[in-house]
C-alpha cells in the first residue's frame, strides 16, 4: 500500500472517530441523540475511505511423478567414545618421565609414563638369586642321591636313606619351580613400571604429573585415552516407532546419518549395529547403537546429534 492510500484510510479512520466522539460527547453533554443519523454519518464517512489493494499470491505448480521413496526414522542421539580408557599405574612407586603429550593420539602399545623401576630390578635379582641357589641344592641333592642307590645294591645303604634322598630331591625341584613363578611375577611388576596406552586414540588432560607417588589402588588416572576412530552414537527411538520400522532386538546393519543441530548439515555416515533388547517402561523409548568412521572428526563424545535411520524403502512413492 503506498503513503497516499495510508493517508486516505487514516483520515477516514479519523473521521468516523471523531463522529462518534462528538455523538458521544452530546450525550453526555446533557442533548439527545440521534442515533440513526449518527449511523448514517459514520456510514458516509467511512464510505470515502477506499478500499485496499492486495498484492496477488503467486502459485506454483508441478507435475507429480511416482519413484523409490526411502522411509527413515529419526530421533536425537548421544555421541559415546567407541572405547574409553582411565590409564593407572598398576604398581607402587614415583613416576619419573612422562612420555605423552596433552592431546596427541597414540597407538595401542606405546608409552605413556615410566615409574621407577628400580625396586622392581632388585626384586627380579634376588628371585633370580634364589634360583640358583636352589639349583645348585638340587645338583647336590642327585649326586647324593646317585651315592645311596650304589650303596644299597652293595648294602652298604638302606632302602629308607635312599627314599629320603629322593624326596629331597624332589622337594629342590618343587622349589625351584617357585623361584621361577616369583621371577616370573617379579617381571610381569618391572613390566608394569612403563605404563604403556592400551588402545589406539586421542590422550586427554593429564591428571598426575612428574615426580608424583602413585599407588595401584589410586582411583585418580594419569590420563584418559578416547578411541574417536570409529566413534559410537546412541539413539533413543519410540519403541512404537522402531516396532513400526519392523526393527528386532538384537545385532543388525541399517544406513543411518548424523546431521547437526539444524536437522539439514550432515555430519558423518555409518550403520546401526544394534538394538536393545529391553524397553524403557517409564518413558517408553528403546536405544539403538550406531557406529560412525567419523574419519573427519565431527563427532565428539558428549554431543547431541540427530539421526535419519533408514528402515524401509517404497518401490512406487509419489513425489
Amino acid at each position: 500500500m503506498t503513503f497516499s492510500r495510508q493517508f486516505v484510510v487514516r483520515a477516514g479512520v479519523v473521521c468516523a472517530v471523531s463522529a462518534l466522539a462528538a455523538g458521544t460527547a452530546l450525550y453526555l453533554a446533557g442533548g439527545k441523540l440521534d442515533v440513526a443519523a449518527l449511523r448514517e454519518r459514520v456510514v458516509a464517512t467511512t464510505a470515502a475511505v477506499p478500499p485496499p489493494v492486495t498484492s496477488p499470491v503467486p502459485v506454483s505448480v508441478g507435475i507429480s511423478r511416482t519413484e523409490r521413496v526411502k522411509i527413515y526414522l529419526t530421533g536425537i542421539g548421544t555421541v559415546q567414545a567407541y572405547n574409553m580408557v582411565a590409564v593407572k599405574s598398576r604398581v607402587d612407586g614415583e613416576i619419573t618421565q612422562v612420555l605423552f603429550k596433552e592431546g596427541q593420539d597414540v597407538k595401542a602399545g606405546d608409552p605413556l609414563a615410566i615409574v621407577d623401576p628400580r625396586p622392581f630390578l632388585a626384586q627380579l635379582a634376588q628371585q633370580r638369586a634364589a634360583r640358583a641357589r636352589n639349583e645348585a641344592l638340587l645338583q647336590g641333592a642327585l649326586l647324593d642321591l646317585r651315592r645311596y642307590e650304589e650303596l644299597v645294591q652293595r648294602n652298604f645303604a638302606s632302602r629308607q636313606q635312599v627314599d629320603q634322598q629322593r624326596a629331597m630331591v624332589d622337594q629342590h625341584r618343587a622349589q625351584i619351580d617357585s623361584d621361577q613363578a616369583q621371577i616370573d611375577y617379579a617381571t610381569t611388576q618391572l613390566g608394569y613400571t612403563t605404563i604403556r596406552s592400551p588402545i589406539d586414540g586421542r590422550v586427554g588432560i593429564r591428571q598426575i604429573d612428574q615426580g608424583n607417588y602413585v599407588r595401584a589402588s589410586d582411583n585418580t588416572p594419569i590420563v584418559a585415552i578416547t578411541q574417536l576412530q570409529p566413534i559410537s552414537v546412541v539413539f533413543t527411538l519410540a519403541a512404537r516407532s522402531v516396532a513400526q520400522g519392523k526393527l528386532t532386538p538384537g545385532q543388525t546393519r541399517i544406513p543411518v546419518v548424523a546431521l547437526a543441530a539444524d536437522d539439514r548439515t550432515r555430519l558423518d555416515q555409518g550403520t546401526v549395529d544394534l538394538v536393545d533388547n529391553q524397553v524403557d517402561q517409564s518413558t517408553g523409548t528403546i536405544k539403538l547403537k550406531a557406529s560412525f568412521p567419523n574419519q573427519d572428526l565431527h563427532l565428539w563424545p558428549g554431543n547431541f546429534v540427530n539421526g535419519r535411520i533408514e528402515v524401509d524403502e517404497r518401490n512406487a512413492g509419489v513425489t
